[in-house]
């Protein structure tokens, strides 16, 4: 049975920019496990990309996208997955908490297919998947099924080593201002500890906010290996 591996248009920019995607998809794609991405996911990266400010090689970026995109199956929501991510986006308008469509489609579907993973790069889409999950009847398929960016930073580090991820992140330090804090970026020394530390920070912060949806530890080697 073919296991599902939800990826947000966040997660793809991100490790675009880092020259990473290539390195994601192949630790994803193994037996029957499969990359699920939105089907507008084409037309809002290719826009960002086109938009993009401070992203030093965005052509380059824009390529590792298309070739990402065209291994990962292209998701379009059911009805009654839609009909959810309307209930979602409901509650979460009540809560007063942000949520946009495509996190709340994805959280529908994560639901209802009962997806193994969700890697978003969405801290508040986290949070607010946690802030209105409370009493909810699809609480349950929630908890330990999301992964946010400094966990799949920190399993690729895992793979390729801390000193290439930083390097890379370095390379791109206008992608995401929270990694490149960690990495040191501004700086010429690269302490291995301290980025380590620096991640485990990060994440530590995001899971307060988030309860029991995150899958434990830093790392999701034991999730999708």
């Amino acid at each position: 049975m073919t296991e599902s591996i939800l990826v947000d248009n966040d997660i793809i920019i991100k490790t675009c920019c880092y020259s990473l995607a290539e390195n994601l998809s192949a630790l994803i794609c193994v037996g029957d496990q499969e990359i699920l991405r939105l089907g507008v996911a084409e037309y809002v990266i290719h826009r960002y990309f086109q938009r993009a400010r401070g992203i030093r090689a965005p052509e380059k970026a824009a390529s590792a996208a298309k070739s990402f995109l065209a291994t990962a199956a292209k998701l379009e929501p059911t009805e009654p997955e839609i009909e959810l991510a309307a209930e979602i986006e409901d509650a979460a308008l009540k809560a007063g908490v942000s949520l946009d469509t495509g996190e709340s489609q994805l959280i529908a579907v994560l639901i209802k297919r009962q997806a193994k993973v969700l890697l978003t790069g969405d801290k508040r889409a986290i949070s607010a998947a946690h802030s209105i999950s409370s009493g909810c009847s699809w609480s349950a398929h929630l908890e330990e099924r999301f992964a946010c960016l400094e966990q799949v930073i920190h399993t690729l580090g895992e793979e390729l080593g801390i000193p290439e991820i930083a390097s890379r992140v370095c390379a791109e330090p206008q992608a995401d201002r929270a990694l490149s804090i960690c990495f040191s970026c501004s700086s010429t020394q690269k302490d291995e500890k301290t980025i380590s530390e620096g991640l485990t920070s990060y994440l530590n912060h995001i899971r307060s906010q988030s309860g029991k949806l995150l899958v434990p530890g830093p790392s999701l080697l034991p999730v999708i290996a």
